[in-house]
């Protein structure tokens, strides 16, 4: 129908409907029969989808970024009040009903006063910052979610050595680590912290310093160090354990 040559062409409609019906009839999808896009590359659709993707994570950072660090806080308050229990069976005192309404306060009072010095640090200097704010959301949501990982792992794995493990082997010389035991809630949210702190600092290293061996050095070293203190704290609480 479109030769060059108007001889070679069809000489009316009939006689292209006949060539048309003499095609095999083949099953057509819904997205086939969308037209094309004339004079759009593939690639220039591929990059506009994702200029509009980053376009709404970058309205939404700003409420993401609040939120996580509200849940930040939140986190930093449980994990205080939930080491008072620890506290009372390392120094063998337990607090009354107003000293624990006076702890509570405190604790309150010495998280927010921070976090609001805080909010007003990111501000002045982040908050009208786009690529500032999905950098530090990403570090605050990291460090939030690590917590909370490494200290339910922590309390999930106790559970099963001693609700579990223990049962199966049962011998003398396996002992429970004491899933229940007060002391674990003085040191596992001090596990958790040290963990969320890590893996927050390591996103921050990873950001700022060149690709080199001085990046790696540094991510490693820091890393190393927290896994060695977050050991240390356990450890530390099976002898604890051990010797009362």
């Amino acid at each position: 129908a479109m030769a060059r040559n108007p001889a070679d062409r069809y000489p009316d409609m009939a006689a292209f409907e006949r060539a048309l019906d003499a095609v095999p009839a083949s099953k057509v999808s819904p997205e086939s029969l969308q037209p094309p896009a004339i004079g759009v590359p593939t690639q220039a659709l591929e990059r506009a989808r994702h200029e509009s993707a980053s376009d709404a994570d970058i309205q939404a950072a700003r409420p993401r970024l609040v939120l996580s660090l509200l849940a930040a806080v939140l986190l930093l308050v449980c994990a205080a009040t939930v080491a008072i229990s620890g506290i009372e069976l390392a120094s063998g005192y337990a607090f009354s009903k107003n000293e624990l309404r006076l702890i509570l306060l405190c604790i309150a009072c010495s998280s927010f006063t921070p976090a609001l010095l805080w909010f007003l640090h990111i501000k002045k200097k982040i908050w009208d910052n786009s690529s500032r704010v999905l950098a530090l959301l990403g570090r605050v949501r990291a460090a939030v979610l690590a917590g909370i990982v490494s200290y339910g792992l922590l309390v999930l794995a106790s559970h099963v050595i001693d609700d579990f493990l223990v049962r199966i082997v049962a011998r003398s010389e396996v002992r429970p680590v004491g899933a229940t035991w007060t002391g674990w809630n003085l040191l596992l949210p001090g596990v958790a912290l040290v963990t969320a702190v890590a893996v927050a600092e390591r996103r921050r290293l990873v950001s700022t310093l060149r690709p080199g061996w001085r990046r790696l050095f540094a991510v490693w070293s820091f890393t190393s160090l927290a896994v060695a203190i977050a050991a240390g704290l356990v450890y530390l609480g099976f002898i604890w354990r051990a010797s009362r």
